[in-house]
């Protein structure tokens, strides 16, 4: 694992001063797909919002190239840190270029005019997810796996080597979330630190080069795949009763369910 570009000591996080997540410890290299799974309110949404300076730190800290993310102005924290929420509304009347270019903003300021990097950046983000055709369209037009595609270059405009994504493939047929894992994979190989919450397991088994999960208030450092997701350890988050085969494909695990009994 190379050095890693955003790194948690000792972080508690929640709300109104009561911790959802105790003494986490966690890098986010370069170059790799981290992903955080676990249970429905296990934490995973609090972890990484406040990863991104969006939730302020119980306890602990966060760094991002070693500087301390409470320390820095939101122009700054965004210029490092993409955040790509789970759920998220089209702005009504904006394109799709107008929507990424909101992610301008952390490097121009609201009211900048921008200028031609500006605009190359813009279009390189569109061509990253596969919609510089739609560059006009109006954001409310697009499909719910485009819409998904167009926050990630919202978040690829910000130019920022970390980028941090809630369920990305959420909500999104089979073909849809492999599209945006392979796409989220590839921004990994091509130098970016980038971690995500995966609520799919055989999902995250396959895309994932690395695997924390979240449970009782603690997350299990972030190992391959065929480690973090040991019966066991899935049995204790989920219990579920789920059964861990291989993959005929891949040396990953895949669970299934026990069948029903009559």
């Amino acid at each position: 694992m190379s050095a890693p570009v955003l790194s948690a000591r000792g972080l508690a996080c929640g709300y109104r001063r009561v911790p959802v997540l105790r003494d986490v410890n966690l890098d986010i290299p370069a170059g790799e797909l981290t992903v955080l799974v676990g249970p429905n309110g296990s934490g995973k949404t609090t972890l990484l919002r406040t990863l991104g300076g969006l939730l302020p730190p119980l306890s602990g800290e966060v760094r991002v190239r070693g500087e301390p993310i409470t320390r820095m102005s939101v122009r700054n924290r965004a210029r490092l840190a993409a955040y790509v929420p789970q759920m998220e509304t089209p702005v009504p009347g904006f394109t799709a270029r107008q929507t990424v270019w909101a992610g301008r903003f952390a490097r121009l300021g609201w009211f900048a005019p921008g200028g031609p990097e500006d605009d190359r950046a813009v279009a390189a983000a569109l061509q990253a997810v596969g919609l510089q055709g739609d560059a006009e369209r109006p954001a409310s037009e697009l499909s719910g796996g485009e819409f998904r595609r167009l926050l990630i270059a919202r978040a690829l405009a910000q130019e920022a080597p970390v980028l941090l994504l809630d369920e990305p493939e959420a909500h999104l047929d089979a073909g849809h979330q492999a599209e945006i894992l392979g796409m989220l994979r590839r921004l990994a190989r091509g130098g970016a630190a980038v971690a995500a919450t995966i609520h799919d397991l055989n999902l995250a088994s396959l895309w994932a080069d690395r695997i924390g999960m979240l449970t009782g208030g603690m997350l299990s450092p972030p190992v391959a795949p065929e480690e973090a997701l040991s019966e066991g350890a899935v049995e204790r988050a989920y219990r579920a009763g789920l059964v861990r085969v291989g993959h005929p494909g891949a040396d990953r695990p895949q669970f299934l369910h026990r069948p029903p009994e009559e």
